[in-house]
């Protein structure tokens, strides 16, 4: 049972409970709140004696679970795209701005052959000058910058890059911004091709 000032509430999903846990994420709690919870055996018209936690505030308390992992694959690199940890319309990390931690090794026959980590605090990160047609693998975690909630790594995934492209990519490419002019700009070598961007 929370308690929040002298007011006990019977936790959901927390009633006549058979194992030694529960999930009471179905209430509704504020997560900057400081919030009390106690606990007893029933059995038949039997109690315990109630057993009191100290109280905490969920926001300190919380682990950061892992965030969700989307890969795309290239010739020579691999976009990884993010999503902020917690459930879509959780309140818990929602005023935060997460920093993510991504190790990429290259996966030759199953065994790990290198490895990298690059930190980020965009929810999409490119990583370049990979080698084509070869299975690279990553693990994603997700840091507060201003906390220190322990955070999980997300499962690994795994994508090959492609085929090398016979065509090189645009380079020294620039954006130039005058008044409301934008103009892309780029060095490109091969004579004969259209770009687009």
């Amino acid at each position: 049972m929370p308690r929040i000032v002298d007011n006990w509430t019977k936790l959901p999903g927390c009633q006549h409970v058979t194992s030694a846990t529960c999930d009471f994420s179905s209430l509704k709690m504020h997560v900057y709140e400081e919030i009390k919870l106690r606990i007893r055996a029933e059995e038949g018209n039997s109690t315990s004696p109630w057993r009191e936690l100290d109280t905490f505030i969920p926001f300190q308390q919380a682990r950061i679970g892992p965030p969700k992992v989307h890969l795309e694959a290239e010739d020579k690199a691999i976009a990884i795209n993010i999503s902020p940890p917690g459930a879509k319309d959780s309140v818990m990390w929602q005023q935060e701005n997460p920093q993510y931690s991504v190790i990429i090794w290259r996966n030759a026959s199953g065994a790990q052959t290198w490895n990298e980590t690059h930190h980020s605090r965009f929810p999409r990160i490119k990583i370049h000058k990979l080698v084509p047609e070869t299975t690279y693998c990553v693990r994603v975690k997700a840091r507060l910058l201003l906390h220190w909630n322990p955070a999980e790594f997300s499962p690994v995934h795994c994508v090959s890059t492609t085929v090398e492209n016979e065509l090189p990519a645009p380079e020294n490419i620039q954006v130039i911004l005058e008044n409301d002019t934008y103009v892309l700009k780029w060095d490109y070598t091969h004579d004969n091709v259209t770009l687009g961007a």
